[in-house]
């Protein structure tokens, strides 16, 4: 039976538990963490669906943040080789967030709102207590969709406790009672997020976003070839950067920001935002660095371009100086 095959098998043993029992299995499994690596300068806990009691058990990962004291690269690279191998005990173990406490400060500016409330320790640590804007909101609607679009098309039921959290803190906590599938909660959001709000959005787009979210990095060139480039821009900033590159088209794009109006710029910077954060929290993982700088170089391409926000521009020289 495949890893993927048990993962169901066993989340559906465990919803019939009460939920306090059925997740002792990942907190276990985050105190075993903790003393796994107690010799190291660094606190761990856990981060989204086991810090918000939303994860699915069986079928949910544990993602954990790492605050770090005076750790360096070395430091960084043994922790990730021993947390492989801890990892070959618990496959449910997840995603790392590496945060540099001495850097923390410095990029907290970046993190969106609903993002910093995902990961509870850390919001107070950082003291992270501003309400999201309309715009925060729809950029974290459509980076929770990006990175869960495979599991929510191959396994929903695994991911409905996630999502129906996640319209709550979005504010349709009116509507969850309403929406019991995919394609109406993204309607949902579509239309009382995107056609709402942004006055040039191309109702349906959301849809074809969707579509493309799982293909390789050739869909979404042939995407951009046959989709509206301002909305590929605002909604998925990240891999219209890759396509706008590959079609040498990145100089015309640009001269679109002057078109665009207040609260499509806001969700633009947004967006930038998201992804600075992101890449601080990761950026330790990625061993291609040359390749991460000039990412990080053709983004500053992008945040030179909106005036008003200058911190967009920082953001990038102090990420591309701590891979120099």
């Amino acid at each position: 039976m495949k890893t993927k095959d048990i993962g169901v098998a066993l989340s559906k043993v465990l919803k019939l538990l009460p939920y306090s029992i059925s997740t002792l299995p990942y907190d276990y499994a985050l105190e075993l963490a903790r003393s796994y690596f107690k010799t190291y300068d660094i606190e761990i806990w856990s981060r989204n669906g086991h810090a918000l009691r939303t994860l699915t058990p069986g079928a949910s990962d544990l993602d954990l943040t790492v605050y770090t004291g005076t750790t360096g690269d070395h430091d960084y690279k043994k922790f990730i080789c021993d947390y492989e191998n801890l990892k070959k005990c618990m496959p449910f173990l997840g995603e790392v967030n590496w945060i540099d406490s001495g850097e923390a400060q410095n990029f907290k500016v970046f993190i969106n709102p609903m993002e910093a409330d995902r990961d509870p320790i850390l919001r107070d640590v950082l003291g992270l207590y501003k309400k999201p804007t309309i715009v925060e909101k729809i950029c974290f609607f459509l980076r929770c969709l990006a990175s869960d679009t495979y599991g929510i098309r191959t396994n929903f039921s695994s991911r409905k406790r996630k999502w129906e959290r996640h319209l709550i803190d979005l504010g349709f906590s009116d509507y969850t009672q309403q929406v019991s599938t995919p394609s109406e909660i993204f309607d949902l959001c579509e239309e009382k997020l995107l056609t709402e709000n942004l006055p040039n959005y191309e109702k349906g787009f959301l849809g074809k976003i969707i579509k493309n979210h799982h293909q390789d990095i050739n869909a979404w060139n042939r995407f951009y070839s046959a989709s509206s480039v301002r909305d590929f821009l605002l909604l998925a900033p990240n891999r219209w950067l890759g396509a706008t590159i590959h079609h040498n088209k990145m100089n015309e794009d640009l001269n679109l920001l002057s078109d665009l109006s207040t609260i499509e710029i806001d969700l633009l910077v947004a967006q930038i935002e998201w992804e600075i954060w992101g890449l601080f929290t990761q950026y330790q993982q990625i061993d291609d660095k040359q390749g991460l700088v000039n990412h990080l170089q053709n983004f500053k391409l992008l945040a030179d371009k909106i005036t008003g926000a200058p911190h967009l521009a920082h953001g990038f020289k102090k990420l591309i100086k701590l891979q120099i």
